[in-house]
């Protein structure tokens, strides 16, 4: 059986712990808050902790932590950007002294790609951060790459670049807002033209892309685009829920959108997972099927 190591408590921190542990080919381990926030670990008890985890056997240590909100990071500019990197040291650091063979996940973000096409970007395209919280994740995903390539160590990195992740029981940001302004029945706007485009994730899918590639053959330093591939413009995504809306409630939803553009937010954010598809993943959830699933649930309750 193989034994998974979660760090995180966020939305999808919880949801892969609740995906691996349904899984019966895992184990999910012992669980250390503090590896929440590895840099407040004293130096003392650095030898102590790495003893704990090689005790442990972990074959996956998985960091789902961090900072989620592209504009809370602005708002605490410093820890967004330094934060990640001083994560990732430290976590390298333990497990190394633990001295096993591990796959170190990483779930960086597609944030870090800023403005892309509508038709998706690539693993190798250029990174274009708008944001504090997108350059945390350059900043982490870096100095696990410079590790990766040039340790002797038994530690594998596979760093997983996520688009906009939701399930029926958390949402992304325009999600949520879209269902709490209908709940309330008054007409409310959203941001830019309705042109923009999210590529849109069940967060089902991370725990079975993570399942996937760490039972293929790795490179040393691995990382993979993680969405559906397919971008949907916010108008479309507004068209699905006021469908489904009317279909439940026998009335319209009303908004409208009010032109602005917020701070850090791309028009388009959509990834190309080609890369995965062609290693041999098959996704289950088609976008427009989950996100009426979604509604469905939330415009219910």
């Amino acid at each position: 059986m193989t034994k998974v190591y979660i760090c995180g408590d966020g939305f999808i921190g919880k949801q892969l712990l609740e995906d691996f542990s349904n899984d019966s080919s895992y184990q999910v381990s012992q669980q250390f808050p503090e590896l929440k926030r590895p840099h407040l670990i004293a130096n003392d008890d650095i030898q102590l902790l790495a003893q704990k985890l090689r005790n442990q056997r972990n074959h996956i240590f998985i960091n789902a932590s961090g900072q989620s909100s592209v504009q809370d990071s602005f708002d605490n500019y410093l820890d967004s950007i330094q934060m990640p990197a001083q994560q990732v040291l430290r976590h390298i650091e333990l497990l190394s002294l633990a001295q096993r063979p591990i796959i170190y996940v990483f779930l960086s973000s597609a944030a870090v790609y800023g403005e892309t096409s509508p038709l998706g970007i690539g693993e190798n395209g250029s990174l274009r951060p708008m944001s504090p919280y997108a350059e945390g994740k350059i900043g982490a995903e870096e100095i696990l790459s410079l590790f990766g390539r040039a340790n002797t160590s038994m530690i594998s990195v596979l760093i997983l670049r996520v688009s906009s992740a939701y399930s029926e029981k958390l949402a992304s940001r325009v999600l949520h807002k879209i269902v709490e302004a209908s709940r309330q029945g008054n007409h409310f706007k959203l941001s830019g033209n309705g042109s923009e485009s999210r590529d849109f994730i069940h967060s089902s899918e991370i725990h079975r892309v993570i399942a996937f590639l760490t039972n293929t053959k790795l490179q040393k330093v691995d990382i993979f685009n993680v969405g559906s591939g397919t971008g949907i413009e916010i108008q479309e995504l507004m068209k699905i829920a006021d469908e489904v809306y009317v279909n439940l409630h026998k009335k319209h939803l009303k908004y409208s959108f009010d032109g602005s553009k917020r701070l850090g937010d791309p028009i388009n954010l959509v990834a190309n997972i080609d890369k995965l598809l062609n290693a041999g993943f098959k996704p289950q959830i088609k976008p427009r099927e989950g996100l009426e699933k979604f509604f469905v649930e939330r415009f219910s309750k």
